[in-house]
């Protein structure tokens, strides 16, 4: 080992004698710069190696929600550092996977972290002997409020949101006479990401849904750049029913299209046809009513009775006699007539009849159904001898008459499908182009690398085979050298310097082939 770092020291020395030490001084200047530099950055990559290092546990959390999670993760004893925009890292020495699990069930991981729903009245101290009916309200104010941003925020382009619900205080006054309830909803869209008025709809649709008492136009939608999105969407049944309407008239014109195309591309080959359809739907709705009087007859008592009344009753034309007094009054008392008196009796009947009447309603509703469909078929020809056919073969395929079917021969314009090709071919050339040099920039560094590689492998062999011709030369020499003092102390030093010799070649080849390097250079 002495015999080593004696070797080293002498080159060290060879090195600056020779080497360095005749330099100027602006290249030794840059020598120790190039030297510091080196030793920096090690030491740089040494620090880096020994700090540990972190990984993205969640990201792009709102301050509250990365709140929640960094007082978890102290409870949890686990190490984490923030970031920008709600980032939150953690050593990669703990299981990232693992520790994201924790958090899902502790019920603080995703944009709702902290938001409390329906679990808020399911907590058992909520239900106290001494909460007002206030205090409830405003509870299930919150949690309802906590359940609709979860469902928001399921949305692809909402970040996360907040709701704000304006109640009325229960009253025992008729509901005519309450406040209608309205709501507020603050939604934070993703980067470069926007609702459209479907999305924006059904927002207020299901904020309106679960909250009693609120139609949709009671919700207003804004967005972080205070954009109302709710005055945008127009909730008249007009416009709703008119929007409808255009859809199905486009889906069923596209449907008569994409079938007569399909049917006639077998025909006449891909791109050699154009069809147009027109569609004209019957939105009309009938509602017809009918009344029919029938007269009553009296002689054959037909009809509708309503009253009926009868009357009948008894007379005489003789006074009544008998004994005056009081006694003659005293029940039972006897009307006596005279023989001259006449007895007559009547009787009288009342009918009243309804007016007859049958009743008639008949509704028709054409919502939807096809009221007339015309086509107009394309062929790319100037000379189409089977025009007729064709219409025929048409109008029967879409079950209307061959006068609805218009066929249209002329050559089609090609140029601007020409011009998308050569474009398309142009660009895809620049591709080829750049993928060409890219890889042509990759070979060549890949055989400036493997010639260098293969020149250094070529010169180590050539070195190392100078140094074993030199390791048998003097091997030679001390043999000689054996054989000329033999027998002599200075024969046992030779051979036990020969014996340190081959060990030090086995142990440290490199360092012989330096030292053999700097014989040779002072030969």
């Amino acid at each position: 080992m002495a015999f080593k770092f004696s070797g080293l020291k002498d080159q060290l020395k060879d090195f600056y004698e020779k080497r360095f030490k005749p330099l100027s001084l602006g290249k030794k200047l840059l020598w120790i710069l190039v030297a510091i530099s080196v030793f920096v950055g090690l030491w740089v990559l040494v620090e880096i190696n020994a700090r540990p290092h972190y990984v993205v546990l969640v990201s792009n959390l709102t301050e509250q929600s990365a709140g929640y999670i960094a007082q978890k993760l102290d409870s949890l004893n686990i190490p984490y550092k923030a970031g920008k925009n709600g980032t939150i890292y953690i050593p990669s020495s703990e299981n990232v996977y693992n520790v994201r699990m924790k958090l899902a069930t502790l019920g603080v991981l995703g944009p709702d972290a902290g938001v409390k729903g329906y679990s808020l009245l399911q907590n058992g101290s909520l239900a106290s002997m001494g909460m007002t009916s206030f205090d409830r309200q405003v509870n299930f104010q919150i949690a309802l409020a906590g359940e609709l941003e979860r469902s928001i925020d399921m949305l692809s382009p909402v970040q996360y949101s907040r709701v704000f619900l304006a109640l009325p205080k229960y009253t025992y006054y008729v509901p005519g006479e309450e406040q209608k309830p309205t709501a507020s909803v603050l939604v934070v869209l993703k980067p470069s990401m926007t609702l459209s008025s479907d999305q924006v709809l059904g927002i207020m649709n299901l904020v309106a849904g679960a909250v009693g008492n609120m139609s949709p136009s009671d919700v207003k939608v804004v967005d972080q750049y205070s954009n109302v999105l709710s005055d945008e969407v127009n909730l008249s049944a007009s416009a709703i029913s008119g929007a409808s309407k255009l859809k199905l008239k486009q889906s069923v014109e596209k449907y008569y299209s994409d079938k007569i195309r399909n049917m006639l591309y077998k025909v006449f080959g891909y791109g050699n046809i154009a069809v147009a359809a027109n569609v004209v739907l019957d939105w009309q709705k009938i509602t017809q009513e009918s009344k029919v009087y029938t007269p009553t007859d009296a002689k054959n008592n037909t009809g509708v009775l309503a009253s009926q009344q009868e009357e009948s009753g008894l007379s005489t034309n003789g006074a009544p006699v008998g004994a005056p007094g009081a006694n003659s009054n005293i029940p039972p008392t006897y009307v006596t007539t005279t023989p001259s008196s006449q007895v007559s009796t009547y009787s009288k009947s009342i009918r009243n009849y309804d007016v007859s009447q049958t009743y008639n309603q008949v509704i028709e509703d054409k919502s939807g159904e096809i009221k007339s469909l015309r086509m107009t078929v394309f062929l790319n020809s100037t000379d189409v001898k089977e025009e007729n056919t064709i219409r025929t073969a048409v109008a029967n395929s879409i079950g209307v008459d061959a006068s609805n079917v218009e066929v249209v021969p002329m050559l089609f314009d090609r140029s601007a499908m020409r011009a998308a090709a050569e474009a398309e071919a142009k660009l895809e050339a620049q591709r080829r182009f750049k993928n060409l040099v890219v890889y042509s920039i990759l070979l060549s560094i890949l055989m400036t690398v493997g010639f260098y590689y293969m020149r250094a492998k070529s010169k180590k062999k050539k070195k190392l085979k100078e140094i074993e011709e030199k390791r048998k030369r003097i091997e030679e020499e001390v043999l000689e050298m054996t054989k000329k003092a033999k027998g002599t102390p200075e024969e046992e030093a030779l051979v036990k310097m020969k014996e340190e010799a081959l060990k030090w070649v086995d142990e440290d080849p490199a360092e012989v082939a330096n030292i053999i390097k700097i014989w040779m250079s002072k030969d």
